[in-house]
């Protein structure tokens, strides 16, 4: 059945109506419609490339707490308190610092360091910013025998340490701060490596510096090391 053409007329009229009220917020009439002005702050073109969103520093999650644990560990390695420093540790921790990298050989690694006479004496922590895991960097005073010998200062090295559910993951020594970039090699290994060419042509240095952590090494470490400083006594 076809539709009378008036009312076909009635329902355009409606539509058109509303369509023009739509925008003015009075009802019923299209001749009230008024113009919003047009924004008079400058639009991008649509091609225009927006640029870099500036993205905040991460701020730091370490507290007070991992402070404490970070020098907790610290002070008892310096003691030589083998349990005390361990309960500090994850037992999956990777030491990027000195030869005892993991929970299991930090023990053999602090022997090497007496039997080669370095020293690592604690001066202090604070939080740093990173994202992720909450991070301490840590200053500690650094000598070895071999430089003090030879009438080098001790320096300051910085250790950052990452820490998960109240104990540390990784702890990675020689890192970047204020004073910090303290040189193992140039006054300690350079001198010793040379005079051990010379006194013990027999010996691999760069193999004895990967042996550390056996009996063995730390005694062949050790009977070299006091070797060099009666040297250098004599």
């Amino acid at each position: 059945m076809r539709t009378p053409v008036r009312m076909v007329m009635t329902a355009i009229f409606v539509t058109i109506g509303a369509v023009a009220c739509s925008g003015t917020g009075v009802p019923g009439s299209a001749a009230t419609a008024t113009t919003r002005p047009a924004s008079t702050t400058a639009q991008p073109p649509a091609s225009a490339t927006p640029g870099p969103v500036p993205t905040a520093t991460p701020a730091s999650t370490a507290t007070t707490e991992h402070i404490a644990i970070a020098t907790g560990f610290l002070r008892a390695r310096e003691a030589r308190d083998i349990d005390a420093a361990l309960a500090y540790l994850d037992r999956a921790v990777n030491l990027d610092w000195g030869p005892g990298r993991t929970y299991q050989t930090l023990e053999a690694g602090l022997a090497w360091e007496d039997a080669f006479g370095v020293v690592f004496t604690f001066r202090e922590c604070h939080a740093i910013e990173a994202p992720g895991p909450a991070t301490v960097q840590c200053q500690i005073l650094a000598q070895t025998s071999v430089a003090e010998s030879l009438g080098h200062e001790p320096g300051i090295d910085c250790i950052d340490f990452t820490l998960v559910n109240g104990s540390i993951t990784q702890a990675v020594g020689g890192t970047h701060g204020p004073d910090c970039g303290y040189d193992y090699w140039e006054p300690t290994f350079v001198p010793f490596y040379a005079w051990m060419r010379t006194a013990h042509p027999e010996s691999d240095p760069d193999a004895m510096y990967d042996d550390r952590i056996s009996p063995e090494g730390q005694a062949l470490w050790a009977k070299y090391t006091q070797e060099f400083l009666a040297g250098l006594a004599s």
